[in-house]
C-alpha cells in the first residue's frame, strides 16, 4: 500500500497549521507531521491513532487547563485490528494539557515501536497519567523524552521496551514501573532523571527488569523509591509485587530534602510476604546519599535483597544511625563502602531546574516558577522561550531531556549522554 502524508509545508517560520486528525485501524503507511490539533475550547474527549506503521512528527495537541483530554496510541501496540504488529512512531512532539494512553490489552506487538524526544507539558490529576502505556503495551521504546508538571504519575512504562534518557519532573509519582495486571519482563530503564516529586518513584511486578545509570534526586516531601509490596488493580485482585530477578544498577539516589530513600511498601503491607518464590531484587554500583540527616535506607537483611557489591553509602547523620534493620558494620564491609566526602566526588550535586534556568540567563524565584519557565518560556525573555515553543524550524536544544540530563549528570561527574 502507498503511504498517505499529511503534512504542512512551506516556511519554517510560519505557525504548524490547524488541522484534526485521527485514523482508523485499516490505517497503515500513514506519515503525519508538522500539524496543530487545538482542542482547546473542548475539556474532554479523546483523540486517536489506530492501525499500524503510523509515525506522527512534530505535531503539537492541545487542550484547556486541567483538561481530561488525551491521545490514544494504540498504533503503538499494533493496536486490536492489527493483530499486535506495532512499529508505529512519534517523534518530536508536544502535548499541552494533553495526555498520552498508548497500546491496548490485546496481544504484543512483536515489532518495537518508538516514542522519541516528545514533550508532555502538564496534565490532569488523577486518574489520568501523562503517560500510560496500558497492560499489554509491549516493546515501546521511549527515548529521550520529556513530562514536566502534572497532578499524577508522569511515566508508566510497561513489558519489553526501552526507557532512556527521559526527564519527569513534578509529577507525583514521577515514575511508575509495571503494576496492574501486567509484570514487566526485560524491561530497560537507563540513563533517565527523577526530580521535583512529591514522591515517591514506584516499583511494582519486575521480572528480570534492569534500572542503570539513573539519577533520582530533589524529592520533596514523602519521596524515595518505594518498591510495593503488591498491587491492587482494576480486576479485585491483588498482585504481587515483584516476580522474578530485577537489578538496579549504577544509580543514584541522592536525598537531600525530607523522607528516606528507600521503602518496601504501599503503606498497609511489607514487600517480603509478597514477593514470588525465587524473587530478588539485586542492588549493585548504587549511590545512596542522605545529606539532611537520618538513615540511608532500610537494609532489610532479608536474603532476597541482595546488597553489593559496589554500593556506596553516605549520611550527614552518625553511622550508627545509616541503616535501618542492619548495622554499619553488617552492611559496609560486605556490600560496598561509605562515603566519608561529597566534595571530591560530586562537582555540583544540588543542580536543579531552579539553576538550569538561570544557567540558561533566566532569573526565576523558585524551582516552581522554574519548571513553570521551562514549560511556557520566561515571561518577557524571548532567548527562554521555553519547550512549549520547540517545533519544526525552532528547535531549541536548551529545552530538551537530553540538555538538561547532561547538565545533571554534569553535577554528579557523570558523562553526557
Amino acid at each position: 500500500m502507498r503511504p498517505l502524508i499529511v503534512a504542512a509545508y512551506g516556511d519554517l517560520e510560519v505557525a504548524r497549521p490547524l488541522a484534526r486528525l485521527v485514523t482508523n485501524n485499516d490505517a497503515s503507511n500513514v506519515f503525519i507531521a508538522s500539524l496543530d490539533d487545538d482542542r482547546s475550547n473542548e475539556p474532554a474527549g479523546s483523540i486517536t491513532y489506530q492501525g499500524s506503521s503510523i509515525f506522527i512528527e512534530d505535531v503539537i495537541w492541545r487542550g484547556p487547563a486541567d483538561s481530561t483530554r488525551e491521545v490514544i496510541l494504540p498504533m503503538l501496540n499494533g493496536g486490536s485490528a492489527a493483530g499486535g504488529v506495532g512499529g508505529g512512531m512519534v517523534r518530536r512532539s508536544t502535548s499541552h494539557w494533553t495526555a498520552f494512553f498508548a497500546g491496548d490489552w490485546g496481544g504484543a506487538a512483536q515489532t518495537p515501536s518508538r516514542f522519541e524526544e516528545n514533550s508532555i507539558l502538564r496534565s490532569a490529576g488523577p486518574p489520568y497519567s501523562s503517560i500510560y502505556f496500558a497492560e499489554g503495551a509491549r516493546n515501546i521504546e521511549s527515548i529521550f523524552c520529556q513530562s514536566i508538571l502534572g497532578g499524577n504519575a508522569g511515566w508508566r512504562q510497561r513489558d519489553g521496551g526501552t526507557v532512556r534518557g527521559v526527564l519527569i519532573a513534578g509529577m507525583q509519582p514521577n515514575f511508575t514501573f509495571g503494576g496492574g495486571f501486567d509484570v514487566l519482563n526485560n524491561l530497560e530503564f537507563i540513563d533517565n532523571v527523577s526530580m521535583h516529586t512529591p514522591g515517591p518513584d514506584r516499583v511494582a511486578a519486575m521480572s528480570g527488569a534492569t534500572i542503570r545509570g539513573n539519577i533520582f534526586s530533589q524529592w520533596t516531601n514523602f519521596g524515595g523509591l518505594q518498591v510495593l509490596g503488591n498491587y491492587s488493580s482494576g480486576d479485585g485482585q491483588v498482585y504481587p509485587g515483584v516476580q522474578g530477578a530485577t537489578v538496579f544498577e549504577d544509580n543514584i539516589f541522592y536525598m537531600s530534602q525530607q523522607s528516606g530513600i528507600l521503602s518496601y511498601d504501599l503503606g498497609d503491607d511489607s514487600l517480603l510476604p509478597n514477593l514470588q518464590p525465587g524473587a530478588t531484587l539485586t542492588f549493585r554500583g548504587n549511590d545512596f546519599v542522605k545529606t539532611n540527616g537520618g538513615a540511608v535506607l532500610n537494609a532489610t537483611g532479608d536474603e532476597r535483597l541482595i546488597w553489593g557489591p559496589g554500593n556506596r553509602y553516605f549520611s550527614s547523620a552518625a553511622r550508627s544511625e545509616w541503616f535501618s534493620n542492619r548495622s554499619f558494620d553488617q552492611m559496609v564491609p560486605t556490600s560496598g563502602e561509605a562515603l566519608t566526602s561529597l566534595e571530591s566526588l560530586y562537582p555540583d550535586p544540588d543542580r536543579n531546574m531552579l539553576t538550569y534556568l538561570q544557567f540558561l540567563g533566566a532569573s526565576p524565584s523558585s524551582v516552581e516558577e522554574a519548571l513553570n519557565w521551562y514549560v511556557d518560556g520566561a515571561p518577557g525573555e524571548p532567548s527562554v522561550p521555553g519547550a512549549l515553543a520547540n517545533r519544526r524550524g525552532a528547535w531549541d536544544e536548551g529545552f530538551t531531556s537530553r540538555a538538561f540530563i547532561n547538565y545533571i549528570r554534569a553535577g554528579f561527574g557523570v558523562d553526557p549522554i
